[in-house]
Formats: C-alpha cells, sequence, structure tokens
C-alpha cells in the first residue's frame, strides 16, 4: 500500500497535476534538485544522484551504482536530513 501511495503522489507532482509551489508548500520538495550529485553526511566514500527530489513518507529516491551488478540502481531511499 506504501509503494501505490508513494508512486502516486510521484506522478501527480512530476506530471504538473499538483503545480510545484503547492509540492513546495507543503513540503513535498525538498532542496536538492534532480539529476544533482549528492554524499550521505557519515560517509562521504559514497556518491549518489537524485533521481525524483518528491519527498515520499519523510524519503527522497536516490541512485548510486551498485558494484555487485556493474549497473546503475534507482531504488535507494533516504532521508533528506542525511544527506
Amino acid at each position: 500500500m506504501k509503494y501505490f501511495t508513494r508512486e502516486r503522489t510521484v506522478r501527480l507532482v512530476t506530471f504538473n497535476r499538483i503545480t510545484k509551489f503547492v509540492a513546495k508548500l507543503f513540503g513535498m520538495i525538498s532542496k536538492f534538485k534532480n539529476e544533482e550529485y549528492v554524499q550521505l553526511r557519515f560517509d562521504k566514500r559514497k556518491k549518489f544522484f537524485v533521481v525524483s527530489n518528491v519527498i515520499v513518507d519523510g524519503k527522497i529516491q536516490l541512485g548510486y551504482f551498485n558494484e555487485g551488478t556493474g549497473f546503475i540502481d534507482e531504488s535507494a531511499f533516504i532521508e533528506p536530513s542525511k544527506l
């Protein structure tokens, strides 16, 4: 159920059904921009990039290079306060 509400909220904001002003007003968009590189506060070795700056359940979607598979994985959800 959480996944459904997260995807629905992201779709509403990205397809401009909810304007960006309203999303910022309700705190649904973080200060980071899409496709911006960020690092964790406690671990500066690994770099992430912002896939979606829409805050859903208090977290934003990040992507990173998965060394095990050799591909970019876009399924990391981290709180913006930890970046």
